[in-house]
């Protein structure tokens, strides 16, 4: 799932808040500002990397703006429920939240890297038994491995034969 990150001042409340979207800049509020630091507007398939963008912008709005009262939080799927307008969190609280999701992320087998958030980037080959890879040299080299397998265990047999 790609993470995305927007200031957004709502509309309702006049807050100002850096959000994380789950599910990418798809999932940002009406109220998203342009862009203006390094990283607002980019998605991620990190959560953690997205946070630390996050608390970079937050930083730099906060200091490009000191009268504001400038907030952070999670839009999206939090504790599995669809918010609307997110409710402010601390930085650790966000940071906290980003380790639970790198945790809960589908891994690639061959190498342990989160696997891409569009399953049409996933690679496999023909022996995998449905087991999906992060890239084209994953799923390679877990073929390699297959294949070496299947190669060492016809020499034992044949050396019992």
């Amino acid at each position: 799932m790609p993470y995305g990150i927007s200031r957004q001042i709502y509309y309702y409340t006049g807050d100002h808040t850096v959000e994380i979207q789950c599910g990418g800049g798809d999932y940002a509020g009406p109220d998203m500002l342009v862009s203006a630091y390094e990283g607002e507007g980019r998605e991620f398939d990190d959560p953690v990397e997205a946070t630390l963008t996050a608390i970079s912008v937050l930083r730099a709005w906060r200091k490009a703006d000191p009268e504001a009262d400038i907030n952070l939080t999670v839009r999206g799927r939090l504790a599995g429920e669809w918010g609307a307008e997110g409710e402010p969190m601390t930085v650790h609280d966000v940071i906290t939240w980003a380790r639970a999701e790198f945790d809960r992320l589908d891994r690639c087998p061959r190498c342990d890297e989160i696997m891409p958030s569009n399953e049409r980037d996933w690679w496999s080959h023909e022996f995998a038994d449905g087991e999906k890879f992060c890239s084209d040299n994953c799923a390679s080299l877990a073929y390699d491995a297959f294949m070496a397998d299947a190669v060492a265990d016809m020499e034992e047999e044949e050396e019992y034969a």
